[in-house]
């Protein structure tokens, strides 16, 4: 894996964890492979980079009556996650709207390089980043940031 897909792989694991920390729901790394029944996926794109990240849930953190609404709203909240942290080295991305998909059988994809496999007491996550970099891109350092009330400045 090369040294800007191990970066940015870092940065979608870790948005996943602080993403349902949010929500109170710990994760750890790794989990039995077992089978999903929907997994959310929406689209990116920039001069940088462009690709698809997939979320996919157990039903056992998705028992709310609105699982499709509520799986489409994390995928997109995930993926904004991701947008925060690389527009710290200057990776600029846009979304598309998320798409959630339904099946009898979605198997989380834990041997492939740009996903992550979580367990929960709530079930199972599998985050997928699939992104195509531009030729010769570089992780720049992160900028600095300063947060007041609220707002954030970049400088």
């Amino acid at each position: 894996m090369s040294d800007v897909n191990q970066a940015i792989s870092e940065i979608v694991r870790q948005a996943c964890i602080d993403l349902f920390d949010y929500y109170e729901i710990a994760l750890s790394p790794g989990a039995e492979a077992g089978t999903l029944s929907r997994c959310g996926v929406i689209g990116f794109g920039g001069h940088d980079l462009r690709g698809s990240l997939m979320l996919g849930c157990s039903d056992e953190l998705l028992r709310a009556s609105s699982a499709e609404d509520w799986l489409g709203e994390l995928t997109n909240q995930l993926l904004g996650r991701v947008k925060n942290r690389l527009i710290q080295h200057d990776i600029a991305l846009y979304a598309s709207l998320p798409v959630v998909l339904r099946g009898e059988q979605i198997e989380p994809l834990d041997v492939q390089s740009a996903g992550h496999l979580f367990s929960s007491q709530g079930g199972t996550v599998s985050v997928w980043f699939d992104a195509r970099p531009r030729p010769g891109l570089t992780i720049a350092p992160m900028r600095a940031s300063i947060e007041c009330s609220g707002q954030v400045f970049l400088f």
